[in-house]
């Protein structure tokens, strides 16, 4: 009777994707993630119990009445100690690996720029980017046809990310690889208090904002604009608004194109430009000496010193400083 009740069991039921994903491929090893997460949990549990309790060892019966210093000389002590102490390496060294990985789970994405820039090859990142949809981008206009990232779709049906200006925009909007521009910046994913393997393995998902639509302070046809003023120049040029410091236009040259960067190939030339350099943005990540924008704090220190009404002698030759001064030219 039992051995025709064990032939009849079906022991792929104890399989791994069985007990753990329910034959989902995917679900197995979260299953498994969520185990090792839960027993680890458990170790660290008793490691902690176990240390706080050799603080507040009971006293043999043989110990009591015995002198202080007696006791502490005793073999039994001495080698509590020693355990001790190793204990107290164990869990130091335990909580440094650990904590290690929560920095880079948590904060390295924040606070790590050269995190940032590998993040591309996490094939998690690029899966979770590439599952969900990013919102519109406008200009400062917000009208649709003033669009500068959108989606459309691709010859076989499948959705694409566009970009109006690809070129004009790139240093601005970044891509997936290297340093975060703004598509990665605004819609990079909030950080989820649980592991991700638990939303895979129980489908619980958090609820996401419905409208993740963005207006820029960018004016498209302005960015445009100053992009043909640095046609075959190398430089930078960024326009602002005085009254409250919005960025309507900012072009780097030399750029690329956005559609350049999705293949690796490509990207590891662009970044092997040591010449050109077109993924640096000049308007953010180069040191230049100040020329001309320093005439401003000079302009400043005339007015403060009361001298707005001087009037000074200009020559063709450039400035002649008195008093033996050296020339300016």
């Amino acid at each position: 009777m039992l051995l025709s009740l064990f032939l009849q069991f079906d022991l792929s039921s104890l399989s791994w994707e069985s007990l753990f994903g329910s034959q989902v491929i995917e679900r197995t090893p979260a299953g498994l993630t969520l185990l090792y997460i839960v027993g680890v949990g458990v170790l660290i549990g008793f490691l902690v119990l176990t240390f706080i309790d050799h603080f507040r060892r009971r006293e043999l019966p043989f110990e009591i009445g015995l002198p202080r210093e007696v006791v502490r000389r005793l073999t039994t002590t001495i080698a509590n100690r020693s355990i001790r102490v190793w204990q107290v390496v164990f869990v130091v060294l335990a909580f440094s690996v650990f904590g290690f990985q929560v920095y880079w789970t948590y904060f390295a994405g924040d606070a790590n720029e050269q995190y940032q820039a590998l993040a591309y090859k996490d094939l998690r990142n690029r899966r979770t980017s590439a599952a969900n949809l990013r919102g519109w981008m406008f200009d400062r206009t917000g009208e649709l046809s003033s669009a500068i990232a959108y989606y459309k779709t691709g010859p076989n049906g499948e959705i694409r990310r566009a970009f109006s200006l690809e070129r004009e925009m790139a240093h601005l909007l970044g891509t997936e690889r290297g340093t975060p521009g703004l598509e990665r910046t605004i819609y990079q994913r909030t950080v989820d208090p649980m592991p991700e393997s638990f939303e895979v393995f129980t489908k619980i998902k958090v609820k996401e904002d419905e409208n993740k639509d963005v207006r820029l302070t960018i004016d498209r046809e302005l960015q445009e604009f100053i992009a043909r003023q640095l046609d075959g120049r190398n430089g930078a040029i960024v326009v602002l608004n005085p009254q409250n410091g919005d960025i309507l236009a900012m072009y780097s040259n030399p750029s690329y194109s956005l559609a350049e960067t999705q293949d690796l190939e490509t990207f590891l030339k662009l970044e092997g430009d040591k010449r050109n350099k077109p993924l640096l943005n000049r308007a953010t990540r180069e040191f230049y000496v100040p020329g001309s924008t320093f005439k401003l704090f000079t302009v400043i220190s005339a007015f403060r010193a009361g001298k707005q009404n001087s009037i000074f002698t200009s020559y063709a030759d450039g400035f002649r400083p008195t008093r033996g001064s050296l020339p300016i030219v």
